[in-house]
């Protein structure tokens, strides 16, 4: 089955055959449906003044559970680092550069704020490129004052 994707204008300079994309449905969350990109159609459709492009995939369809103009969650993966050091994304403090956040670190019982770079990312979670080494405590939060400790 050929899968229509729309994807923003901001999101679509990203796309690019052979990347991968899987997509949900709403009778059957727990199902992942995979492909990869086929190509990204060049005429962008307008709608309610923003503009979209449609990425096409192919996915199998054996036993005919996937309809046309199903409502889909589409993902498409930008790109695939492993074995990389993250740190959740709510870990990021103010921005000072290009990729460069300051981040806070515990270290002896007190905290301290320290640069970094950042890679990859996702929802949840940012790929840390420079400035922090497995095993360095990150700070998420901070707590408020008269909060039990």
């Amino acid at each position: 089955m050929l899968v229509k994707a729309q994807v923003s204008e901001a999101d679509v300079i990203h796309l690019k055959p052979g990347q991968k994309a899987w997509f949900t449905v709403l009778g059957d969350p727990l199902t992942r449906y995979e492909g990869q990109i086929k190509d990204v159609l060049p005429t962008p459709e307008k709608i309610n003044d923003a503009i979209f492009y449609y990425a096409r995939f192919e996915v199998p369809n054996p036993n005919g559970l996937l309809r046309l103009d199903m409502t889909a969650q589409v993902h498409i993966q930008l790109t695939d680092v492993k074995n990389v050091l993250t740190i959740p994304l709510s870990a990021l403090g103010d921005p000072v550069g290009d990729n460069r956040y300051k981040v806070k670190l515990l270290r002896n019982g007190e905290t301290r704020e320290r640069e970094v770079t950042i890679g990859a990312r996702n929802d949840t979670d940012v790929e840390i490129v420079k400035g922090l080494e497995a095993g360095d405590e990150v700070v998420i939060g901070e707590a408020k004052p008269g909060a039990a400790q």
